[in-house]
């Protein structure tokens, strides 16, 4: 519609660029003689809709509501009874980048609130780093206030016996949540420094 509606214009252009006539009265003759008109107000309409939605977006980000935060996803050691050792863990890692943040493991896209930006290996602690952003405006202040200093993973895991021991093998990360208590006690959120703000 919006070439269409070019077009038109540009032929209308042409046809009336030598004429001496007044040019209001021509381009009032133009837009009722072809319609343009109602073409135009539909169009304005959908640019309104688009401007909107991206001041929206500006609006949110602009007021604070987004926080980058970082810490401990998991450590090589024994958790829930399941020993993570540190060569599955660096081969998992890069697995945990672009998964959502979530609160508590919940499975409702009603507590996504934020997503994994980057997952480190930092192979002389033997365990997962990451940075996240957190774009829900409650959940931000409760970090803020110190509500908030743990992380859990979530792993889909091979558990096998090994020496009488449960081994976690071919680790894949599905998210990361937001907790009260972890599993692994070192799944800690770093204090945040200068407000966080992304």
């Amino acid at each position: 519609m919006v070439e269409l509606l070019i077009k038109e214009i540009y032929e209308f252009i042409n046809s009336v660029e030598n004429q001496k006539e007044d040019s209001k009265e021509l381009i009032e003759s133009f837009l009722v003689n072809n319609s343009v008109a109602p073409k135009i107000k539909t169009l304005s309409r959908q640019l309104e809709h688009v401007q909107l939605t991206n001041v929206k977006i500006h609006q949110v980000l602009k007021e604070g509501t987004s926080l980058r935060i970082s810490g401990v996803a998991i450590s090589e050691g024994t958790w829930n009874g399941i020993f993570y050792p540190a060569d599955e863990l660096e081969k998992a890692y890069s697995g945990l980048e672009g998964k959502p943040l979530r609160i508590d493991h919940s499975t409702s896209t009603r507590d996504i609130v934020g997503k994994v930006l980057k997952s480190t290996w930092m192979q002389d602690t033997k365990r997962v780093e990451f940075e996240a952003i957190v774009t829900d405006a409650e959940i931000v202040q409760k970090l803020l206030d110190n509500l908030i200093d743990s992380v859990s993973v979530g792993v889909l895991i091979d558990n096998v016996e090994e020496n009488g021991v449960q081994v976690a093998r071919n680790l894949e990360f599905k998210e990361l949540s937001l907790v009260d208590d972890p599993a692994c006690k070192d799944a800690k959120i770093n204090p945040i420094e200068n407000g966080g703000n992304d």
